[in-house]
């Protein structure tokens, strides 16, 4: 009898692990007309499989084969995984908070009623913001990376976001910069989820705890961003114009 039992994955997890097979969903690689946009949305599919493979043997009790990747690589993608996993323990934690809060402001229509709904509805988000600026007509701004100004982005990214009180979804965008409107077409839950739990972990020391390993963890991650672009590296810019991924002079 083998010594090794593969653990059983979670429901919610296993959920989320599905649905990011097909991610980004196939559909959109339909609306691509370039050789260009076709390789940006399979370069986008394989970092859905890098995360699901990733989220698949840590639930299993499984060691991942990450020989493929570089040292870099690995960090990165590993600091990934548990930042999914500890945003999901956070959500999971305050869900019943974070549904009054959507009650609250009236964004039933725009919310899932499920933790696990959340997760894949996230997943589904970040795998669109990943393959969106290839498109054509959708989110110009995102289809523009300069280095330079994405460096003093993540040097602005602490600055205090105030939960609204009886807006809209389309009311509370309204508040943000054009810039950061367009991110926020996709990490708007994940944004109000997280401003109601910093709200109940002032009371709340268990969330507190939750909140404080996810922001460590995502701290790391944005470290890691924040060298690869510096100024330093001299890392190229681009735009994509008419599905094609131009250089910025």
């Amino acid at each position: 009898m083998d010594s090794h039992l593969t653990r059983r994955i979670p429901r919610d997890w296993q959920s989320a692990i599905d649905r990011l097979k097909n991610l980004p969903e196939l559909t959109w690689l339909m609306e691509c007309r370039t050789d260009e946009q076709r390789e940006h949305w399979r370069d986008c599919r394989e970092f859905c499989q890098i995360l699901k493979n990733l989220l698949n043997d840590y639930f299993s009790g499984n060691a991942s084969d990450l020989s493929q990747l570089s040292k870099d690589e690995r960090t990165y993608w590993t600091l990934h995984r548990d930042r999914w996993i500890a945003l999901y323990n956070l959500i999971q934690q305050a869900w019943f908070d974070i549904l009054q809060a959507v009650q609250e402001h009236g964004l039933q229509a725009d919310f899932p009623n499920q933790s696990g709904e959340m997760l894949i509805l996230m997943l589904k988000m970040w795998a669109a913001e990943m393959f969106s600026p290839c498109v054509i007509g959708v989110h110009p701004e995102l289809g523009r990376f300069s280095p330079r100004k994405a460096h003093t982005a993540y040097l602005n990214r602490n600055k205090p976001i105030a939960l609204p009180e009886n807006l809209t979804l389309e009311e509370w965008r309204k508040r943000f910069s054009k810039a950061d409107r367009e991110m926020m077409t996709f990490s708007v839950h994940e944004t109000f989820c997280l401003l109601v739990c910093e709200q109940v972990a002032k009371k709340d020391r268990l969330l507190k705890d939750k909140l404080k390993t996810f922001r460590r963890i995502e701290a790391d991650i944005e470290q890691i961003n924040y060298a690869m672009i510096h100024p330093r590296k001299k890392v190229q810019g681009y735009q994509w114009v008419n599905g094609r991924k131009e250089r910025l002079v």
